[in-house]
């Protein structure tokens, strides 16, 4: 689900299940930065993987490789800000059940 949508910039809300991950992926036309609000998120950016839990935030550079996983109990919440070039291929509703079902991918 996305809260808010510019010409230039997104804020999606991202819920990741226990054992759920985003695609590694990157994007030739955004950066984003993400904020963890619940849970302890896996985050790899490059070659670098990190475990944030609630209030740390990462900056995910254009054209960077990234992956978002969920590997506790519970769930992952991210808020994501993207900024650049912002494309939609599917409805919000349709991107939030994506984001809730174990080894999801959401691509721009």
């Amino acid at each position: 689900m996305f809260w808010m949508k510019t010409p230039d910039s997104k804020v999606k809300h991202i819920v990741v299940t226990s054992g759920g991950r985003l695609s590694l992926q990157s994007h030739k036309h955004r950066s984003e930065h993400w904020t963890v609000v619940n849970g302890s998120a896996t985050i790899t950016v490059g070659d670098i993987v990190k475990l944030m839990t609630r209030g740390q935030s990462i900056d995910i550079p254009l054209g960077a490789k990234h992956q978002l996983e969920n590997l506790h109990e519970g769930l992952v919440e991210i808020i994501e800000v993207q900024f650049g070039i912002i494309r939609v291929r599917m409805t919000s509703s349709a991107m939030m059940i994506s984001t809730l079902a174990p080894k999801s991918a959401i691509n721009d």
